[in-house]
């Protein structure tokens, strides 16, 4: 015999997320009336370093081509922490908290 019985209760398990190497973009913001967008891009590297970006794309109120600028802000490194945050030791920088599952900056 297979399957559930009827009256049985299921219980759904959800494990935490383990953090990754990837990109991870948050902060957008749009400018319409500029024809610009902007946002910032933490970057988490195989090797356990990281960096953060400030990105802004779009033509500009002037502009006829869209061009997109990527400015590295800074540099660090990173491990993973409990769930889906990470731990971010920026150099010459205290560390922060990074929730990937909120893309924000957390309290420890």
């Amino acid at each position: 015999e297979q399957g559930v019985k009827p009256g049985a209760s299921l219980t759904l398990v959800k494990e935490p997320v383990a953090a990754k190497a990837g990109s991870y973009e948050y902060g957008h913001k749009s400018y319409p009336e500029d024809r610009y967008s902007e946002w910032f891009e933490l970057e988490l590297l195989p090797d356990m370093t990281c960096n953060f970006y400030h990105v802004t794309a779009g033509p500009g109120r002037c502009g006829t081509e869209s061009t997109t600028s990527k400015e590295k802000q800074k540099q660090g490194h990173w491990s993973a922490a409990a769930g889906p945050k990470v731990v971010i030791s920026w150099d010459g920088e205290g560390s922060k908290v990074f929730d990937l599952d909120t893309r924000k900056f957390v309290p420890r």
